[in-house]
C-alpha cells in the first residue's frame, strides 16, 4: 500500500533521492532495481534534475511530487492520495496527473481533494461527503446527469451588444437561462432535456468563416430565390457574437447544489442586495 499524507513526511538533511532508496528498502524492492526504479520515479514527477539536492531546499510543491514519488515504490496495489498536488504550479499538477493516471491502470487509487477540476480529471468514480454523510456516488458524467442544470453555452460579442444577444438567444433557446453576464461575455445554462434548442449553434463553431456559406442556402421554388436555412434570429446572432462555447455542467457546480452551498449562496446575495 502506498499513501500520500495530507502533511509531508520528508527529512531536510536527506536529498530526493536518499528518500527514494530508503523506502525502497523499507518496502522490500530487491537491490539491483533500487537505483534504476528510484530515478524512473523521480523523472516521473519531474525532479531528475535535483535528486541530489536536500530537501530542505525543496518548495512545497516539490516535496509533494517527491511524496507523491516515495507512494509509488513498489508498485502497491492501493494508493491512498489525500489532496497530492495541494501548492503546485500547474505544470507540475499536470505531471503529477499524468503519473496518477499512469499508475491507476492496474491499481485501486483512493484520492481525496477540494478541487473539482482534479477529480474531474482523475477519477472513475466519485463520493462527495458532506459533514461525514456519504451525499452521493458515482461516475462525474452521471452525477453532472443527475445534479447539474445542464448546457452551458458561452457567447462573446462586443461591448453594447449584451442586451441584443441576450434577447435572441432566448427566443432561439426559449429554455435557457442568463447565468452570468461582464465585459460582453455571456453565459447561458439550457436543460439536458432541450437539445434540440442549441442544437443550430453548433454551426457557429463548425462554419468556416472564410466559406462563402453556399451550404446555409436553399432554393425557394416559390419566389425563385435563395434563402438562409438558418433561423433569422441565428443569422443575426451570428453576425453579432465574436466566440461562442458549449460545454457541460462543471464538478463545482454539481458540488455546490449537493452540498447546499449553491443555494445558500443565492440566499445571501439576494439578503445582500440594495433594496429599491
Amino acid at each position: 500500500m502506498g499513501v500520500v499524507p495530507q502533511f509531508d513526511i520528508l527529512w531536510d538533511q536527506l536529498t530526493a533521492l536518499e528518500h527514494m532508496r530508503m523506502f525502497s528498502k523499507i518496502k522490500g524492492v530487491p537491490g539491483d532495481d533500487i537505483e534504476e526504479k528510484s530515478i524512473a520515479l523521480l523523472e516521473q514527477v519531474g525532479l531528475e534534475d535535483v535528486k541530489n539536492v536536500i530537501v530542505g531546499q525543496f518548495s512545497g510543491g516539490m516535496k509533494r511530487r517527491l511524496s507523491v514519488a516515495i507512494s509509488a515504490i513498489g508498485d502497491p496495489r492501493i494508493i491512498f492520495f489525500d489532496e497530492p498536488t495541494t501548492g503546485m504550479d500547474p505544470v507540475s499538477r499536470k505531471a503529477v496527473w499524468l503519473l496518477m493516471q499512469e499508475l491507476k491502470k492496474n491499481k485501486t487509487i483512493i484520492l481525496t481533494t477540494h478541487a473539482m477540476e482534479e477529480a474531474d480529471a482523475l477519477a472513475d468514480r466519485i463520493a462527495v461527503v458532506v459533514d461525514g454523510a456519504l451525499k452521493c456516488v458515482g461516475t462525474p458524467l452521471n452525477l453532472k446527469n443527475s445534479f447539474g442544470d445542464g448546457y452551458r453555452v458561452s457567447l462573446v460579442c462586443e461591448l453594447g451588444q449584451e442586451s441584443r444577444v441576450i434577447d435572441l438567444f432566448h427566443r432561439i433557446a426559449p429554455s435557457s437561462k442568463l447565468v452570468d453576464a461582464s465585459g460582453g461575455s455571456m453565459l447561458f445554462s439550457v436543460p439536458l432535456t432541450c437539445p434540440e434548442e442549441i442544437a443550430p449553434l453548433f454551426k457557429l463553431i463548425e462554419q468556416d468563416p472564410s466559406s462563402d456559406h453556399s451550404e446555409d442556402l436553399q432554393y425557394d421554388e416559390d419566389t425563385g430565390l435563395y434563402q438562409t436555412k438558418l433561423n433569422p434570429d441565428i443569422t443575426e446572432l451570428k453576425s453579432i457574437v465574436l466566440d461562442c462555447g458549449i460545454s457541460h455542467s462543471t464538478l463545482e457546480e454539481v458540488f455546490m447544489k449537493v452540498t447546499g452551498k449553491k443555494k445558500a449562496f443565492h440566499q445571501q446575495s439576494r439578503e445582500q442586495a440594495p433594496t429599491k
